[in-house]
């Protein structure tokens, strides 16, 4: 019978055997059909070794524990060093260890099993004795590069840096094509902040493995901590379609996600929030693509990061405040509460989402984060109202209850910019409550509850930080200049008296055609043609 034919006529009679997972019995049972069709146990040790290159790890095991029985020295610790690797793979960690110990009483200088075991037994996180196996491969095998490399990153993990360095090196030195070695040193050297030789050896491991997506997402961390941004974005590009390609979808987007994150994060500390809004939109998108592909916990972590960030992008979705700002809204310019309303509606609807989800860990921040959002959007719709002259209804105790609710979530997570959020609010709540009761009946005493509430509320509102407190000062500026309007004297003194509308006029041109030159017309105002209707104005009499 030829050799094939016996393997395959082997493999088939074992094959109910391991279908029904009783490994151990199914040891017995492939070394009684072996020494039937004929085959012998060093045979029975290299196909061991083949179903495991096809990760076929339970058939792997099996015939690994047939053979060894009736193999010697070397090919005895090799046969259990192979059922130690199986075993591992297949979840039974203790086998796995029983089968390693064989394999090295069997032929203590075997460098590989000494090598696997250190593996598992860093795994274990059991390091002294991880280290202890890692230095006996090294001694059997001074050249195998492999354990240098696994060594290196056990001394990193214990803070041996320098250690480990020598031994990355040592393992470059043994073989200069070892992707992993060039990887994991590049990443040390990174940490370093030795960008250059970091760079080289991200270089060179993609040269040996072009096809190795972790070292192009790793190379563009480094890329994006130079901040060479374009470069950045061709490596992601590059590592989510080797992803891809490999079917590892999940991951394919993970790697966008995760630096439009980063990118979002760069461009808050720098507080350029709609910058960082965008970039939060397209992380917060990734993530909710890397859910649909993921099971399980992962799923529904993906899912709540992704509608996070979606929050976030409208929270930081804020109107840029520039020098001249101010002197835009005094000349008649709008703010645009109604889109900053909006934005909040968005953003409170995602936490919202972000809270349904079943991961426990963030369900009550995300559940505080809507509820302090939603208020939010509640008092500015009503504040809006009142500025343009409308009705609205003020639900003082709903919203204030809502924000207790929140805030004490807040207190037990310890964030500091949900309890300022919620302080910012309740002072919110009373001027426009202040400012309601002074709309219907005009009373001064009324008007110095609003002065006090006003002030209280700019107060408060400091303690905010990034994209909220540009939110709370665009809503305190509107109800300045809504108290202004209304004769509240409150706000820095007397309001101005329109008889000398002459000098205000003078002022206020001279002021538009000075913005308008530095702005290097940005508004694209005609300032010759302003100043001729500036001109006219006064001839004529216009008040």
């Amino acid at each position: 019978m030829p050799e094939n034919n016996k393997t395959k006529e082997f493999l088939q009679k074992l094959a109910p055997c391991i279908e029904r997972g009783e490994l151990e019995a199914c040891v017995e049972e492939a070394a009684r059909v072996a020494r039937e069709i004929g085959i012998g146990a060093v045979k029975l040790s290299f196909l061991s070794w083949q179903m495991g290159e096809c990760e076929k790890h339970n058939f792997a095991y099996t015939l690994a524990l047939a053979a060894a029985p009736n193999l010697k020295w070397k090919e005895k610790a090799k046969a259990y060093s192979n059922a130690g690797l199986a075993a591992q793979y297949l979840g039974k960690l203790k086998k796995a260890e029983e089968c390693f110990k064989q394999s090295i009483e069997s032929y203590p200088k075997y460098a590989e099993a000494n090598y696997n075991y250190a593996i598992l037994l860093k795994t274990l996180e059991r390091n002294e004795e991880a280290e202890k196996h890692y230095l006996l491969a090294i001694e059997a095998n001074p050249k195998f590069a492999e354990a240098h490399s696994n060594y290196a990153i056990l001394l990193k993990t214990l803070k041996r840096n320098e250690e480990a360095e020598k031994h990355y090196l040592l393992a470059i030195e043994a073989n200069p094509k070892l992707a992993g070695a060039h990887l994991n040193y590049a990443n040390l050297l990174s940490e370093f902040k030795r960008s250059e030789e970091a760079e080289k050896h991200y270089l060179l491991t993609i040269e040996a493995n072009p096809k190795l997506a972790e070292a192009h997402g790793a190379y563009a961390l480094l890329l994006f901590e130079l901040d060479i941004r374009e470069k950045v974005w061709d490596e992601i590009e590059r590592a989510s379609n080797l992803f891809k390609e490999s079917g590892r979808i999940t991951e394919s987007y993970l790697a966008w996600a995760w630096f439009h994150e980063l990118y979002s994060e760069k461009y808050f500390n720098m507080r350029q929030f709609p910058e960082s809004g965008e970039e939060a939109r397209k992380a917060g998108n990734e993530y909710l693509k890397a859910a649909e592909t993921a099971d399980g916990a992962l799923k529904y972590n993906f899912s709540q990061q992704g509608n996070i960030l979606k929050a976030k992008s409208f929270v930081r979705k804020v109107p840029k405040k520039y020098w001249y700002t101010k002197i835009l809204y005094r000349s008649g310019g709008k703010r645009d509460i109604p889109g900053i309303i909006n934005n909040l509606k968005q953003a409170a609807s995602f936490y919202e989402k972000a809270a349904m989800c079943p991961t426990k860990e963030r369900q009550d921040v995300c559940s505080a984060c809507h509820t302090s959002i939603s208020v939010f959007s509640d008092t500015l719709s009503v504040m809006e109202a009142f500025i343009n002259k409308r009705s609205a209804e003020i639900n003082k105790r709903e919203w204030i209850n809502k924000l207790d609710s929140a805030r004490l979530i807040y207190e037990e997570k310890k964030m500091k910019n949900g309890v300022a959020l919620v302080d910012t609010l309740k002072q919110l709540i009373k001027c426009i409550d202040e400012m309601a009761v002074h709309r219907e009946g005009g009373l001064g005493i009324q008007k110095e509850k609003c002065g006090k509430c006003y002030n209280r509320l700019t107060e408060v509102s400091v303690n905010l930080d990034g994209a909220l407190n540009v939110l709370a000062e665009h809503s305190i500026e509107a109800i300045r200049e809504y108290a202004k309007k209304q004769g509240m004297s409150f706000v820095n003194g007397e309001p101005e008296k329109s008889s000398n509308w002459l000098i205000k006029a003078i002022f206020g041109a001279v002021g538009a055609i000075i913005l308008g030159i530095i702005a290097n017309r940005l508004f694209s105002w005609d300032l010759d043609l302003k100043l001729i209707n500036f001109v006219k104005s006064i001839t004529l009499g216009t008040p």
